[in-house]
């Protein structure tokens, strides 16, 4: 495995409302699980607002989870209430609809929910694995149509253990798992959606790497058609034998000047390339383009409080929920992890969601109303006044 030296990075490092990431240990797998606290620029650039509540279910006797994911024609919300089953809504489903059950083999809870070609889903939950597997711990998968009907049986990821760190993208038929397991390699999982059936591939990360005996976290996961770029640690960040490794479809460098970054607030394929945007522990974010072949392209540099990242985030927007009980809020951030606005309460909701629609984010979340209601509202956030 070839080095990639980044000595400049170690330097520097001692418009509209986009999409939101998954990351983080389930549940839930959304960005807020892992991030350090947003760095807050007291001249916010933005104000957000909620819309009116928009009701798709009511009287549930019992909600654990939520999740809810946006496609280009579709929109579906599932709620996990009992072990071994969880239940989907369609929103065009009328005021008062009772959810759609569906079996999920050994579910313990909601783990992720991806729109993908526009209008069909891959559900996933967590739990323990069906008869038939060695495994103790497994993911199960279903494919979900734009009326939340299921399309497939459910597709079983064997886990060697119990899941650490994760990140989950969607590009195409494809939802991809990047995931650590105490005792285990890292492992990406490729799910890809047949006309009616998940087929289901896994490939161990860190060639010529022994991380069996090393604590190992995720830090980034790229997708973009069929290319994916998966950013790890093995080892503690503090400890010199340590390291942050780069695997892609095609190869494996060791990043060397990444090694205490924190999170990395946006990772994307970007004109053939892999912009990063990384924070560190005492020092802004940095900005860097490293080549598939593991080199680094143009400049880098520390993003400055205040101004916009460079491209391909100067206009991006990422949500996370926040809080907990029944003080959740919604918090929009820019490319750099700065927060935008000022915070938007999710009133009376325990447990909520957000995902993309067009130029603004949509929650989804449970609150008590006589007996358990789900609702929606629209944010949007414009420059401020």
């Amino acid at each position: 495995m070839r080095r990639l030296a980044l000595g400049s990075i170690a330097a520097i490092a001692i418009a509209a409302c986009g999409g939101e990431e998954r990351q983080g240990a389930p549940p839930p797998p959304r960005e807020a699980t892992t991030s350090p606290a947003p760095r807050h620029d007291p001249r916010f650039v933005a104000s957000c607002r909620a819309s009116e509540p928009t009701r798709f279910a009511s009287g549930l006797p019992r909600v654990r989870g939520v999740a809810i994911a946006v496609g280009d024609t579709s929109q579906t919300i599932v709620v996990d209430g009992d072990a071994g089953a969880i239940s989907a809504i369609a929103s065009r489903v009328v005021e008062g609809a009772t959810p759609q059950p569906i079996a999920m083999p050994g579910s313990e809870g909601l783990f992720a929910l991806e729109a993908i070609d526009g209008e069909r889903f891959v559900v996933i939950t967590r739990g323990a694995c069906p008869e038939g597997h060695q495994a103790t711990h497994c993911l199960a998968a279903r494919l979900l149509g734009p009326d939340a009907g299921v399309r497939s049986e459910p597709a079983i990821i064997e886990l060697p253990g119990a899941l650490r760190t994760v990140r989950v993208g969607a590009s195409g038929e494809t939802v991809w798992i990047a995931r650590t397991t105490a005792g285990a390699q890292p492992a990406l999982d490729r799910i890809v959606a047949g006309e009616g059936s998940l087929e289901v591939t896994t490939r161990e990360l860190g060639e010529g790497i022994d991380a069996r005996e090393q604590a190992t976290e995720i830090l980034g996961l790229a997708v973009s058609g069929g290319s994916w770029a998966v950013l790890w640690r093995h080892g503690a960040a503090e400890d010199a034998t340590s390291g942050v490794v780069l695997s892609t479809q095609l190869d494996e460098h060791d990043v060397e000047a990444l090694h205490e970054a924190l999170v990395l607030e946006s990772f994307q394929w970007y004109a053939g390339a892999l912009s990063v945007i990384a924070a560190f522990e005492f020092a802004r974010p940095i900005f860097v383009r490293i080549g598939a072949d593991g080199e680094v392209r143009g400049d880098v540099r520390a993003v400055p409080p205040g101004e916009a990242p460079p491209q391909p985030f100067a206009t991006r927007r990422t949500a996370a929920i926040v809080g907990s009980g029944e003080r959740l809020e919604l918090e929009v951030r820019d490319g750099a992890g700065d927060a935008i606005a000022p915070r938007v309460a999710i009133e009376g909701a325990f447990v909520a969601d957000v995902a993309r629609r067009g130029d603004s984010f949509v929650v989804a979340y449970v609150r008590r109303d006589g007996g358990l209601v789900i609702e929606t509202r629209d944010v949007t956030c414009a420059a401020a006044r």
